[in-house]
């Protein structure tokens, strides 16, 4: 019996190293390889390693193609020749037109005092009295308000008439009377038109002082527009028909302008007031 269990405990001793001796060879087969640098490899590195396709380390690199190489960045070069725009147009200054000069023969100082006495004339000093080009443009109220050299006293019938439409019981400065056919020869020749074609182009008449019953204009005045103008300066022009006069003014209302004429002084073509008071009333 001893015997016998001595042998059960042997052969329980020998199982038992042999299981150990087993399990440790069972663990050791889990361990990496070793390298040379003692670094484990593990098995996904052992099969890109042996795939020849993926090594590319001793793979020499490839130069771009001339054409795809990326060239640097540049600011783009303005062109040599600019387009500026254009400049805006210098106006000139009222002081400018005045100072320069006229286009035409110079008129002699005795031309132009000739000249001078002439726009002073009562029939033509209201011409330059308003600034215009065209004919139906002049104020006829001002060429006509002291009379322009054609007025006349007034009859009986044409004082009463005058007073009803004023509602006045007297005159009170000085009354005259100018005839409508004196009116219209005085503008035909000064200005090429009548009294009635001078309104029938778009002219301002004078309806408030006309009176149907005398066929004239009355009109009653306390003081007077007359204004000493002299001739500074002249041309003619090369046809040897048209002088334009550079005149100047006694009055603050009207110191400078410019008229043109013909030759012989028997009319007007246009009148410009350069400098006074009258121009800030056109604007």
């Amino acid at each position: 019996m001893p015997t016998q269990n001595n042998i059960s405990r042997h052969l329980m001793l020998i199982l038992f190293i042999c299981g150990f001796s087993l399990c440790t060879s069972c663990g050791n087969t889990g361990e990496p390889e070793q390298t040379e640098d003692n670094i484990p490899i593990s098995s996904e590195m052992e099969v890109t390693d042996a795939s020849p396709t993926t090594a590319v380390t001793d793979t020499p690199s490839v130069p771009s193609p001339p054409d795809m190489k990326e060239s640097p960045q540049t600011e783009p070069v303005p062109s040599e020749v600019e387009e500026l725009p254009p400049e805006p147009p210098v106006l000139e200054s009222e002081e400018s037109i005045e100072d320069e000069p006229l286009a035409g023969t110079p008129l002699t100082k005795e031309e132009l005092q000739s000249y001078t006495e002439l726009i002073q004339q009562g029939s033509n000093y209201g011409f330059l009295l308003s600034d215009w080009d065209k004919p139906t443009d002049v104020n006829l109220y001002e060429v006509f308000y002291n009379g322009a050299g054609i007025a006349r006293d007034g009859t009986e019938a044409e004082i009463q008439a005058f007073l009803a439409r004023h509602n006045q019981d007297e005159l009170y400065t000085d009354f005259f009377v100018m005839d409508k056919a004196a009116v219209s020869s005085l503008l035909l020749e000064k200005i090429g038109l009548t009294y009635d074609e001078f309104v029938m182009k778009g002219g301002k008449g004078m309806d408030e002082i006309y009176y149907e019953e005398s066929d004239s204009f009355c009109l009653e005045v306390g003081d007077t527009n007359y204004c000493m103008f002299e001739c500074t300066d002249g041309v003619i022009n090369e046809e040897g028909t048209i002088v334009t006069l550079h005149y100047k003014g006694d009055y603050f209302w009207i110191e400078e302008g410019e008229v043109q004429m013909w030759v012989d002084g028997s009319s007007f073509r246009s009148n410009h007031i350069l400098k006074g008071d009258f121009l800030d009333t056109q604007n």
